[in-house]
């Protein structure tokens, strides 16, 4: 079972569709969109590149309409495939790597955090029962007293938020539990790796856009 709610996409998307989630809809849409139109420019630029005055040679006509429905499924299912993969343990992994949370290696820190993470961990449980039951921490270089949550099993403290006292720091953990709680991190991730799937699209556009104008 636990194996099986790894991957919690279809929990997402059942309380993704609520009115209050209606910008967050639009964004997503728009994201897709932008994927769409730039992979159909890039795709269709390459290959009519690549069969230059050829073009009667090609396996598809690029300015057909079965191009365009065939581009939309597939961009539909690897957009889809990489929403499930970011509501995953590896989505958390990449994410986590990509904020610099690291494993607590500090004994020190260890015997001062582990216990006050407990602590606040078995209340938060208690008064929420759908909390992971395999919450881990971790810690960030960062002179900023702060603490966040990333996915469902992850809470990350700054290394400044240990400038604080013991209470400061329960409910600090305290408030990132709540959203563990009520699952807000999820968006984090949807939002991350769909900013990373156009960041990638933009990269591919500015290089192919390079290597026309220079090789031209």
């Amino acid at each position: 079972m636990n194996k099986i709610k790894s991957f919690y996409v279809f929990d997402f998307l059942k309380n993704f569709f609520k009115w209050h989630n209606v910008p967050m809809m639009v964004y997503l849409l728009m994201n897709l969109l932008f994927i769409y139109i730039g992979t159909v420019v890039l795709v269709s630029g390459a290959i009519m590149a690549y069969y230059d005055e050829n073009l009667a040679e090609m396996l598809i006509d690029v300015e057909s309409k079965e191009f365009y429905l065939i581009t939309a499924a597939i961009i539909a299912v690897i957009y889809f495939l990489a929403i499930c993969i970011s509501l995953s343990p590896v989505g958390e992994w990449l994410l986590r790597k990509k904020l610099h949370c690291d494993i607590i290696q500090d004994e020190y820190i260890k015997k001062r955090i582990c216990p006050i993470f407990q602590e606040v961990y078995l209340a938060a449980c208690e008064k929420s029962p759908a909390i992971s039951d395999d919450i881990k921490i971790f810690i960030q270089q960062s002179d900023d007293e702060n603490a966040f949550a990333v996915g469902r099993r992850s809470i990350c403290i700054t290394t400044g938020l240990l400038c604080c006292s013991d209470d400061e720091i329960r409910g600090t953990l305290g408030h990132e539990f709540g959203h563990l709680a009520h699952k807000d991190t999820d968006m984090n991730l949807v939002v991350n790796i769909a900013n990373w799937m156009t960041n990638k699209l933009d990269d591919k556009y500015n290089f192919s856009f390079y290597v026309v104008n220079n090789c031209s």
